[in-house]
């Protein structure tokens, strides 16, 4: 899959991917085991070793899985560890591209330290790193003590900082029969990023090149601290202990100033300095806190969208320094949610959580997700996840330990460092091509066939595929060309910022709002499915973000057919907090970077 890349035309690819324990095979476990213990511990210990592999698992597979054991054997003689239980888990197809985490596996438990290693492969192609940006994979775990339905809890990292000690980077896979290929002159290296509340970790390109390549890594390891998490010496050593391994393709947005606006004097509510006399779009060189008032210059001036909860125009109000203004680096999730990623999300909920979850559309609009609590389905797993509140959107952040998008980032993702044009849409320019017409079968590697089209919007019946109106593959655009224009990629290379599934990110419209400060979820919901951080909005004590004020939406959708919808700086909708489903809301998250 290819996009458009900043400063050079290069290409990226992006993945949604989960690895998970499944049905145990002891006898091949035995076997692959029997050769370890003879040669290293002499009838010491008695190890069991069980090892599952997924219905996509093929004979190569499993005998390199086995070396890939018989390996891992000697680095116990070297410290005192008991083995856990040895979970290999085969990759699920991974979502729209061939970024995969395979093998994935708790290899080792340190009874001292009361850590185990978490240890996979990863690969994906067309990843980038330049002196402008990166992309990444923000890769969490999910730990079960009761087997392999659940109930699911986060895992928590040993340690933060980049490539914390006891942490493995692994080795490049150059091998004739590596998936993908991965020649001589591709990345050699990667880095281990672990934020400081070591949710999960960045796993990105390890040195900068002058084009995209491809990272291939086997024997990567994370480092779970399941002490931290609660968890006893005989809780980690069960059988009944389960992973699983979730990542997400991010971009990385380089600290740095930009505009909001795009000198339209307000007329869809857009952001002005001053009152709309002078036409100037306001620069944010700061994380700093930022003024509105009701004056000529000096200061913000605000237009009111008119829809939902928000200020009247001329209104004065402050907005604080920890609202995240864009300034600061971040990443920002390449795709917006997919069904398949959405769908992954619910399977690791309780069946309680689930129902409050659960958009329950099945047929409608595109919209595919299907089956019962802890047993979903999805006819399209690429396809972009419409039918979501803003309650959903923030419990799937809170899961992954990721946070909602603020208005001016998305201004930041989609413009960049650019001075502003007027109208423009996510990639720079005021023309727009609608999509109407797939090709073939919608199995991941559909495109639209549609001249120049690079945008689903318009309310479009489409031909092809599927048909019907709704929303279509994330990345699809990004198929067949690397100009920013043709893929309609945003200035950094985040994919449909206008149209497909309208964005949802929290506004400077009302209170609830601004009072958001950014912090990140921390893997964990309420009892009922609703996310806990009390600076998100909509969050209400006692019952998590159960409200919807404080959002509201950008880009435009695939439904929509003013054109103004889709542009970077139309904030129409930008205050807009329905509480009901729509067939043409979702969204992406972020993080603020380490």
């Amino acid at each position: 899959m290819t996009v458009w890349l900043p400063s050079k035309n290069r290409q990226m690819n992006a993945s949604f991917f989960s690895g998970e324990a499944a049905v145990f095979f002891l006898k091949q476990a035995a076997e692959a085991l029997e050769v370890c213990l003879e040669q290293l511990f002499k009838g010491l210990m008695t190890l069991i070793v069980h090892t599952s592999f997924s219905f996509f698992t093929t004979t190569k597979s499993i005998s390199k899985r086995f070396a890939s054991t018989r390996v891992l054997c000697p680095r116990l003689t070297r410290q005192t560890l008991l083995l856990l239980p040895l979970l290999l888990t085969a990759s699920l197809p991974a979502f729209a591209n061939n970024a995969t985490i395979r093998n994935v596996a708790l290899i080792e438990r340190d009874i001292n330290a009361k850590t185990i290693q978490v240890k996979f492969d990863i690969s994906w192609q067309n990843s980038w790193s330049d002196p402008v940006n990166h992309d990444a994979v923000w890769v969490f775990v999910k730990y079960s003590t009761a087997g392999s339905s659940g109930p699911w809890f986060h895992a928590t990292m040993k340690t933060a900082g980049t490539n914390p000690t006891g942490f493995d980077r692994g080795t490049k896979d150059t091998s004739a029969d590596s998936t993908p290929t991965v020649p001589a002159s591709d990345y050699n290296s990667i880095a281990i990023v672990v934020p400081a509340d070591r949710k999960g970790a960045f796993i990105r390109p390890g040195h900068q090149r002058d084009s995209a390549g491809t990272v291939n890594f086997d024997s990567v390891e994370l480092v779970w601290d399941y002490a931290a998490d609660g968890l006893t010496d005989a809780q980690a050593r069960a059988s009944t202990t389960f992973i699983k391994v979730f990542a997400l393709e991010m971009v990385f947005i380089p600290e740095g100033g930009f505009y909001v606006g795009d000198t339209q004097s307000g007329t869809n509510g857009q952001f002005e300095f001053g009152d709309g006399s002078l036409n100037l779009a306001p620069a944010i060189n700061s994380e700093g806190g930022i003024s509105f008032r009701n004056a000529s210059s000096g200061y913000w001036y605000y237009n009111t969208d008119s829809v939902g909860n928000d200020e009247v125009s001329g209104a004065s109000f402050d907005v604080s320094e920890a609202f995240p203004k864009g300034f600061q680096a971040f990443y920002l999730m390449k795709h917006e949610i997919t069904q398949g990623m959405y769908r992954e999300f619910l399977n690791t909920l309780t069946s309680t959580q689930d129902s409050n979850r659960f958009p329950n559309q099945n047929g409608n609009n595109r919209h595919e997700i299907a089956g019962t609590a802890g047993a979903r389905t999805v006819g399209n797993a690429d396809r972009a996840c419409n039918f979501l509140l803003w309650t959903d959107l923030t419990a799937f952040a809170d899961w992954a330990a990721l946070r909602p998008l603020s208005e001016l980032e998305y201004e930041k993702a989609g413009r960049g460092s650019l001075t502003p044009v007027s109208a423009e849409y996510a990639w720079g320019t005021t023309s727009k091509t609608n999509c109407a017409t797939l090709s073939g079968a919608e199995d991941g590697t559909e495109t639209c066939t549609t001249a120049n089209a690079n945008a689903s919007f318009g309310n479009a019946v489409l031909t092809g595929g599927d048909a019907g109106s709704g929303p279509i593959r994330a990345g699809i655009f990004a198929a067949a060309t690397n100009t920013r224009a043709a893929t309609g990629a945003g200035f950094y290379g985040n994919l449909e910022l206008t149209g497909n599934v309208s964005e949802m990110t929290v506004t400077l419209g009302n209170a609830s709002g601004r009072g958001y400060s950014g912090s990140h979820g921390d893997g964990a919901l309420t009892t009922n499915g609703f996310a806990t951080n009390e600076d998100w909005p909509g969050f209400v004590f006692g019952s998590g973000v159960t409200g919807s004020t404080g959002q509201g939406i950008r880009g435009g959708s695939w439904s929509d057919t003013t054109d103004a919808r889709g542009e970077i700086s139309d904030r129409f909708l930008a205050a807009d907090h329905v509480s009901t489903r729509t067939s043409s809301r979702g969204g992406r998250c972020a993080r603020t970077s380490p």
